[in-house]
């Protein structure tokens, strides 16, 4: 049973389902998302990433890979509970740890990074904490959501459509002007 299907008929008489990418519910007769494109089924970039449709937490429904890093694996997710798109934020530090392709639980390479793996799944939980409590502030992602699954952990927040400082940064040849940057910071330190 698909988790993403809606049981209202579509225009042409088809099933509705949600689109793993951008979250758009369309006819499941049409090849693919009309709004973004994207074709149920399409694998991860990466073998070692949740494949779409992968749910969570009796709750968040995986999508597409935003991105991607040393430590961690940010996806596009629907709650089922709220009905909005949301971020997933996974811990999966690549350095010590791997997953099989199509599976959900990851594996440690070694015993001997199991230490280091628990300190940084810690950490990863600590930060989730951390941030909640600063939800509220108006400059600051709201973290809805953590907890452990598939042997590591996951940090749930808004999703928040956009570029990074880092994107921003390269848009601009490597740095800021002085007066962009200072308004950044002001923005970030408002609150």
């Amino acid at each position: 049973d698909n988790m993403c299907r809606n049981k209202a008929k579509g225009m042409n008489g088809g099933m509705k389902i949600r689109c793993m990418n951008c979250m758009k519910e369309y006819d499941d007769s049409q090849p693919g998302c009309p709004e973004c494109g994207f074709v149920r089924g399409t694998l991860p970039k990466e073998i070692y990433h949740l494949h779409p449709e992968v749910v969570l937490a009796d709750r968040y429904v995986i999508g597409t890979v935003v991105a991607y890093g040393g430590f961690g694996i940010l996806y596009r997710a629907w709650d089922q509970k709220l009905e909005v798109m949301v971020a997933v934020k996974e811990y999966f530090p690549s350095s010590y740890v791997n997953r099989n392709p199509g599976e959900t639980e990851i594996f440690i390479y070694t015993s001997k990074k199991q230490g280091e793996f628990q300190e940084g799944l810690e950490g990863f939980l600590a930060e989730a904490r951390n941030t909640a409590r600063f939800s509220k502030y108006p400059n600051i992602v709201n973290v809805y959501d953590y907890f452990r699954e598939n042997g590591t952990a996951y940090m749930v927040m808004e999703y928040m459509d956009g570029i990074t400082l880092k994107q921003r940064t390269k848009e601009r040849g490597g740095s800021l002007p002085w007066q962009e940057a200072v308004e950044i910071l002001t923005t970030i330190c408002e609150n």
